[in-house]
């Protein structure tokens, strides 16, 4: 699942643009191609290499903006196997490269290169100038933020991402020499083959959006402090995460306070446009602590920005210690000792006057820190001219009473009026244990068996056949016998789960361990076949509108792979097909689908709302393939042999050549006996959800599910959280579960799916349902399927899960779980129109 691109971010190159034509150097192995799981919108930049080449691309004029000193920018780069060396490079200082130097330009750069399995590392020119070791990254997006010269003095800092946002690795360097230039970027298949990969989203921000750790204190020891004072310690009896928080000891009566000052560089330190803090605990009102930020020497009280809290008196802003007050306001009526305290604070600066505006607030976190109890204070105060640019960080104490302790200092990331909400739906084929070595059977899953063990059909045959006007033939035999073996079930394996867990969308979204303990042991897989997910962001201007310009929009999708069932059950030649072998066992990649979407600002319920429609779904693997293998076949008889394994008798012998030993009238007949099972083969059904996602400047948001495939499962998340999921009734080793039989249904009348029928024809049954074309299509089937008789199957409209012209799901939330509250049917169904918003125009 791909990174979501931030907001507060001005775009150097987001490939939108259809070419490279800004770029010199090895332009001729790259492209932009449309991809719909990009970071931001929708093209990203393809980039290949050939064996141990790198051929870097490099811009010095052309886009809008490139990195300055003194600003932080970002970029995303794909990992997808192997072991890739990734570079991006600023500071460029020219327009080509040698054959020898290939990670800055002949003329000089720097340069972040990610060696996968190895290390981070800063290069200037060819030279390595400081790295750090790292382990093997996981597939998906990564995120490098690049600050330069973040202190005024040359330093600059990288650090790395993985695709779900956590930090990774950092590394640091200082140096002075180019002060502007272009970007470059490219990769180094190391391992010697060649390889493609991706890039994208490659935008200068403000540093508002660092998430990192400043220090958790899980080191063990203050090694990254430059002075520490009076018994300042770390402590395991109190901590607000982890085991170690930062202990703030008791003097008593002294006025010696215990502190600890970084300046150094050893840790991250806070710049202006970012939101940091931490955790206090202050056990009684006779205690003061204070944030010090912009710290200037590694001394005691250093200068710099001041945010004090004290334990009965005030909370305050200072420039250094009892120097000019910014904001002042008391807390003597604030219930606030004796629990953790959230402390936040942003760092706003003003360029165009030289003004400096701190804002911090104190948010109650509850004694034992899990509590969400609102803000308890909030101050902001300015100075112009501005004092301080940058520098380092102190923590101080003056603790008269029982010992203060702090935690998780770190970046929060920019408090913001922004409204940001995700839909998403898992779609997931219900089954159990079907790996028999832990006494499950194959034919557990909720796919048709059709027939449960092998059976054999007879069909018999007249002594002489008459062929009209060329006369009679005569036959040696009159039984022909067809022994077919089990269907569907016994080819693909379900996905080991009978119900999707209330949960979050990332445990969800975790592999099962050994999923397919049968077939790939060992093996880490997906508990879904169609992940789709939506999500939109915005800022609104104070009033209740949407700031146009700030709309964001963001999809992702994925197709997990299905695995062909390895028990002797399962006659199917997966290898002829086009099956993928790994150690003697077959699967299918996912195969996605287009993406059809569209988006709006509408008016809704006296407001404007974002509001986004999109279908999403990917075809069923094998019957994909079979279909694609079957026009490489005469005789569709030879076909169900060779490809299904079903054998053909005389007289108790196989026929081994059917187009000899079978003359052509029989095989006709035959095949027009089969017909039925044929036509269930000669379907594709697509697995897919329509989605509308509806979000509004006052947080609530509204997700309608207005259509589904029939098979199999949907699970509806909303802000990462599951609230809603289709019904799929089934009886393990079913021989035709009627939603099953109706999702093949859909697929072979070709005019109730949103891949199959044209746009007017889908949107047609959505709203007025085309249910007797589909059940006269699976009235075939249910004649033909042993064991089941049709005059108990039910109806197509029997078996559909919602009213046409109704959503299958639906569900509205007053703001982001879990601080939303649940939106009753009655009110959702008031706000939203009665009509679907499709993905495409009508």
């Amino acid at each position: 699942m791909s990174e979501r691109p931030t907001s507060a971010a001005t775009v150097i190159d987001d490939f939108e643009r259809s070419d490279l034509a800004h770029y010199t150097g090895f332009t001729g192995e790259a492209t932009i191609v449309e991809d719909t799981g990009a970071v931001s919108n929708t093209r990203v930049c393809r980039h290949h290499t050939h064996g141990n080449g790198k051929y870097p691309l490099v811009s010095r004029e052309g886009l809008d903006v490139y990195p300055e000193p003194g600003t932080t920018f970002e970029y995303h780069f794909y990992v997808n196997d192997g072991g890739n060396v990734f570079v991006c490079g600023f500071a460029s200082q020219g327009d080509g490269f040698s054959q020898t130097n290939q990670r800055c330009p002949d003329a000089g750069g720097y340069a972040v290169e990610v060696r996968n399995g190895q290390s981070v590392q800063f290069r200037k020119d060819e030279r390595i100038e400081r790295q750090q070791d790292l382990g093997s990254l996981s597939n998906g997006w990564h995120r490098v933020e690049v600050g330069w010269d973040v202190d005024g003095q040359g330093t600059m800092r990288a650090t790395l991402y993985d695709p779900g946002g956590a930090t990774v690795q950092s590394v640091e360097y200082t140096d002075t020499e180019y002060r502007g230039g272009g970007i470059h970027f490219g990769q180094d298949n190391h391992n010697g083959y060649s390889n493609t990969t991706y890039f994208d989203a490659f935008a200068v921000t403000d540093g508002s959006d660092r998430t990192e750790i400043i220090d958790d204190f899980e080191d063990g020891d203050l090694s990254e402090y430059d002075y520490t004072a009076y018994g300042t310690d770390l402590r395991t009896d109190r901590t607000y995460e982890g085991e170690y928080a930062l202990e703030l000891p008791s003097r008593g009566g002294s006025t010696a306070d215990s502190q600890c000052v970084s300046v150094s560089g050893d840790l991250p330190y806070p710049s202006r446009g970012d939101t940091f803090g931490g955790y206090l605990y202050q056990p009684d009102e006779t205690n003061q602590f204070r944030f010090v930020f912009a710290a200037q020497s590694a001394s005691k009280d250093p200068d710099g920005y001041n945010v004090a809290v004290s334990g009965g008196r005030d909370f305050l802003i200072e420039v250094d210690r009892r120097g000019t007050e910014l904001a002042r306001t008391s807390l003597s009526d604030v219930d606030h000792t004796d629990k953790w305290l959230k402390l936040v604070i942003d760092w706003d600066y003003d360029e165009s006057t030289d003004t400096t505006t701190i804002t911090a607030t104190l948010y109650d976190k509850g004694p034992d820190g899990t509590e969400d109890n609102g803000v308890l204070a909030q101050i902001q105060g300015s100075e112009s001219p501005s004092t301080y640019e940058s520098g380092g960080l102190a923590f101080n104490g003056d603790a008269r009473g029982a010992s203060m302790a702090f935690d998780q200092a770190q970046f929060f990331g920019r408090q913001s009026s922004g409204v940001s909400a995700t839909v998403s739906t898992l779609s997931f084929i219900p089954g159990g244990n079907e790996n028999s070595t832990e006494g499950g059977d194959p034919l557990f899953s909720s796919v048709s068996e059709i027939l449960l063990q092998e059976h054999t059909f007879e069909f018999e045959v007249d002594e002489e056949i008459d062929l009209g006007l060329l006369g009679e033939i005569d036959i040696s035999w009159d039984v022909l016998k067809v022994r077919a073996p089990p269907l569907f079930d016994a080819w693909g394996v379900g996905d080991m789960i009978e119900q999707r867990p209330d949960g979050d969308l990332d445990e969800a979204t975790s592999p099962l361990p050994d999923k397919y303990s049968d077939e790939f042991p060992g093996e880490a897989h997906d508990q879904f076949r169609v992940f789709n997910d939506v999500n939109v962001a915005f800022d609104t201007d104070g009033n209740g509108a949407i700031d146009r310009d700030s709309v964001t929009i963001s999809f992702d999708g994925e197709r997990s792979m299905t695995a062909i069932e390895g028990e002797e059950i399962n006659r199917l030649d997966a290898e002829r097909i086009g099956a993928k072998e790994r150690n003697g066992n077959y699967y299918f990649e996912g195969g996605d689908l287009p993406r059809f979407e569209r988006s709006r600002i509408v008016g809704l319920d006296g407001t404007e709302a974002v509001q986004v429609s999109t279908i999403f779904g990917g075809y069923t693997a094998v019957a994909k393939h079979l279909i694609d293998e079957l026009p490489n076949y005469d005789s569709t008889l030879v076909f169900l042999n060779e490809v299904l394994g079903w054998k053909f008798e005389v007289g108790g012998e196989e026929v081994a050549d059917i187009i000899q030993e079978i003359p052509e009238p029989i095989r006709s007949l035959v095949t027009t006996e089969l017909n039925p099972v044929i036509a269930l083969l000669a379907a594709t059904p697509n697995i897919f959800t329509f989605v509308e996602f509806t979000v509004l400047p006052d947080g609530r948001r509204f997700v309608r599910l207005w259509d589904s495939s029939m098979f199999p499962k949907h699970a509806l998340y909303m802000d990462e959280r599951q609230f809603d999921m289709t019904q799929l009734p089934y009886e393990k080793k079913e021989r035709l579960n009627p939603r099953f039989a109706f999702f093949l249904g859909e697929a072979a009348t070709r005019a109730v799916t949103p891949y199959h029928a044209p746009n007017l024809l889908y949107a047609a049954h959505v709203l007025s349902g085309l249910g007797p074309l589909i059940s006269d299509t699976v009235d075939e089937y249910t004649d033909w399927v042993p064991g089941v008789h049709p005059d108990d199957f039910p109806e197509y409209d029997d078996v559909v899960p919602h009213v046409a012209g109704e959503p299958v799901l639906e569900f509205g939330s007053t703001g982001e779980w879990p601080e939303g509250d649940p939106i009753p049917d009655a009110e959702i169904e008031a706000v939203l129109p009665d009509l679907p918003f499709f993905p495409f125009e009508l």
